[in-house]
């Protein structure tokens, strides 16, 4: 005779096959895995069904619990994530294509774990990067009085004249979108994320949202070529309006939160703390020391630990930034290997610190006429600490470390 399970036994068997299918299908990383785990599930029930029916005349039923319960559970379960893990994708590569290069969307795209909830904030070890366009003000000013003045020699009024303006302005942007796409493709080429920009600014960072290990010799690599690059191709950038077009960067390594700010419908993938609050100082303090780019002993220590050689560098200043009480060594990376200008300022430095003004103010006078000697213009810096020993050398502070408290952001 044959006999079949309990109705109890059936209810179980279908709850169970249904639960374990559920289990594989959202468990399993990979679609095909779990479907292929499916498989062998519904061939070992099938062979148990087999056993239990030749030996001992068991039924135990097969379209309930394996078909309805198992495989029906499986492809609708199925089909519901790999439809949102679609969508969830599409999302982020939307997000990030505009942000990175497309080999690191490829990457956020086909990590495992990848997901809009992955990316709501997390702390990482990241490189952050400033770029500041100088000159942008002394342009839109020239262009604003340019304007002012044709309209006036040729009395232009009303409509004609506001045609006019917005055909200027059409030229200002166009230059300054120029520039600034030129610094975001090489922050791409160097597999940055471009986090946004601000007015003239553009900020920036590596680290995140993938992994790399070599995030601050990245940044560096980036920011020295940017220089590089503009250098190289400054006809392109000049305007005409007599103004010279430069760049400002300032990059900071260390700990920052990541991930998506703002609303689940509006939101931006972005980094805060305060190695972001540095590096935007840094970048500021370019202009104080008329230089295109200033980092941190902590970045060159990360350059190191990754197995990358110290870039060529100068140590430019010993400062404590607005809204920070610790100070900061002001590292410049230069575009070239040292020079002996660069030597002689930091035999003029030590001189500073150890609080020997005369000797300090010879020395960085030296290193001045080296620097005019080798590239035909004045080192900023020099002169910036030529009239800084000046001011010290009549009024000694007390408790001289050779720490600069800077007043200003």
């Amino acid at each position: 005779f044959i006999t079949p399970v309990s109705q109890n036994v059936t209810l179980f068997l279908i709850v169970l096959v249904g639960a374990l299918s559920a289990w594989i299908t959202w468990v399993v990383a990979r679609p095909v895995t779990g479907s292929i785990l499916m498989a062998v599930t519904a061939m070992a029930y099938l062979a148990a069904a087999a056993v239990l029916f030749i030996h001992w005349r068991i039924w135990l039923p097969i379209i309930l619990p394996l078909v309805c319960a198992g495989i029906v559970t499986h492809l609708s379960a199925l089909t519901y994530r790999v439809t949102v893990e679609q969508s969830e994708k599409k999302r982020i590569r939307s997000l990030f294509s505009r942000l990175v290069s497309p080999e690191v969307v490829n990457k956020v795209i086909g990590a495992k774990s990848v997901s809009l909830d992955s990316l709501a904030g997390e702390r990482r070890q990241i490189t952050i990067y400033f770029a500041d366009i100088r000159g942008f003000t002394e342009l839109t000013d020239a262009a604003q009085a340019e304007g002012t003045e044709f309209v006036r020699q040729h009395e232009l009024r009303g409509q004609v004249a506001e045609e006019y303006f917005d055909v200027q302005a059409r030229e200002v942007m166009k230059t300054v979108s120029l520039y600034l796409g030129t610094v975001a493709d090489c922050i791409k080429k160097h597999g940055g994320t471009l986090d946004k920009y601000i007015g003239d600014c553009v900020m920036a960072f590596w680290g995140a949202p993938t992994d790399q290990p070599d995030h601050a010799w990245r940044a560096c690599q980036a920011a020295v070529n940017m220089i590089r690059k503009l250098q190289e191709q400054g006809k392109k950038f000049q305007t005409g309006w007599n103004v010279d077009l430069d760049v400002g960067i300032g990059v900071v390594s260390g700990s920052a939160s990541v991930g998506n700010m703002g609303t689940h419908q509006n939101f931006n993938y972005t980094a805060i703390g305060d190695t972001v609050n540095l590096a935007s100082r840094l970048e500021s303090l370019t202009k104080v020391y008329g230089v295109n780019m200033l980092t941190t002993r902590e970045t060159l220590q990360d350059i190191t630990k990754s197995g990358m050689a110290e870039p060529p560098h100068r140590i430019v200043d010993l400062v404590t930034v607005k809204g920070r009480t610790v100070h900061t060594e002001v590292i410049e990376l230069l575009t070239q290997e040292s020079i002996g200008g660069h030597k002689l300022f930091e035999e003029a430095r030590q001189y500073y610190v150890a609080g020997h003004w005369d000797k300090a103010i010879a020395k960085f006078n030296e290193a001045q006429r080296d620097f005019e000697e080798r590239t035909q213009k004045r080192d900023k810096p020099c002169d910036l600490f030529i009239a800084r020993c000046k001011i010290l050398k009549t009024d000694p502070p007390q408790g001289w470390d050779g720490t600069w408290q800077m007043e200003k952001k």
